[in-house]
């Protein structure tokens, strides 16, 4: 229940995704929604958003164990997303941008949930950029510009229907990794 839930709220948004709809999707008995979540479309959905968020870091660490220097990586995930976009016919955004956008602030449990995801993806960078050079409150600049990159980026390829976006984006991502520890100017002593 928990990866039909995930795939139809990055499709259709929390408020399009009820829990019937979840059960038909993942072909399981009614009675099973309740039993395994009893705080309902609210519980069922935080669960949803830590797997989708678990795949989006999972394409990251992929990327960072493959590439071959951070540049290479950020490419690497960029182009990962936008393969699994494009597989899905451009349906499947990202796991936790669609339900932060539409429920934020409305639920704190979904805000809260979407906003922990999007920190861990950024962190788990953040420390990437620190092991490549990057001194640590670059590395949390860079992080969080390369994260909000792939989300504009996704979104902008999701409207278009093709991975432009995304591969152009993460050209200019990488272009910013490429000289680890020349001083930006923004560092503090």
């Amino acid at each position: 229940m928990i990866e039909a839930a995930s795939r139809l709220l990055r499709r259709d948004g929390y408020a399009a995704t009820g829990l019937r709809a979840v059960v038909a999707e993942a072909g399981t008995p009614w009675g099973s929604a309740h039993h395994c979540f009893p705080g309902g479309k609210e519980e069922l959905a935080v669960a949803a958003i830590r797997h989708g968020g678990a795949q989006v870091l999972g394409a990251l660490e992929h990327a960072l164990a493959e590439g071959t220097d951070l540049a290479d990586s950020v490419r690497r995930w960029f182009a990962l997303t936008g393969h699994n976009l494009a597989a899905s016919d451009y349906l499947d955004g990202c796991p936790v941008a669609v339900v932060a956008l539409e429920v934020s602030p409305g639920s704190d449990q979904l805000a809260d949930a979407c906003a922990a995801e999007v920190r861990g993806w950024t962190s788990r960078l953040g420390q990437a950029l620190v092991q490549a050079g990057f001194s640590a409150q670059r590395s949390e600049e860079l992080a969080t510009v390369i994260v909000s990159g792939l989300e504009g980026a996704l979104l902008v390829a999701r409207l278009s229907r093709n991975t432009a976006a995304l591969t152009v984006t993460a050209d200019a991502m990488a272009s910013l990794l490429q000289r680890p520890g020349v001083p930006t100017g923004n560092e503090k002593p």
